[in-house]
């Protein structure tokens, strides 16, 4: 059986909005591998070892919804992630209807490269507007496409 990673933004969200998009996007993901075992992963809170290593062994891994990417990822995370974790899972997560946190500057260079190595460059993206679709562009991540 496929494990399926989904980062979670319902988990440790006061946000409802979080859990309507999660609703839905379980139930997309239910729909395309029925047949799969899934891990939830929060992104409100740094990731413990063993969900690290769930996202290492996972089939896929997804991120749900919400204007989880920012410009300044480093000091500012929507998402939290160390670096260290970023390398532990590169290239593992794809993107399902997710936006980006503000219309911000130019996004700095230690984030790029932060976004560059942690996305998967095999699958396409799922972004839910043009602006993120144009910072994923302007950091050279060209796998995404606006699907709102």
């Amino acid at each position: 059986m496929n494990k399926i990673g989904i980062f979670d933004t319902s988990i440790y969200s006061d946000n409802l909005g979080d859990e309507i998009i999660m609703r839905s996007v379980n139930s997309v993901l239910r729909e395309i591998f029925p047949n799969a075992d899934f891990a939830r992963i929060p992104t409100h809170i740094y990731p413990s070892k063993d969900e690290i290593k769930i996202a290492q062994k996972s089939h896929k891994n997804f991120v749900g919804g919400t204007n989880l990417l920012c410009a300044n990822q480093i000091f500012r995370p929507q998402w939290k992630f160390s670096p260290l974790e970023v390398f532990a899972i590169k290239n593992k997560p794809i993107l399902l209807g997710c936006g980006w946190k503000f219309y911000q500057r130019k996004t700095d260079i230690l984030s790029k490269i932060y976004w560059q190595n942690l996305l998967n460059r095999n699958y396409l993206h799922s972004v839910r507007d043009s602006y993120t679709l144009g910072k994923l562009h302007e950091m050279g991540i060209r796998n995404a496409i606006n699907t709102s």
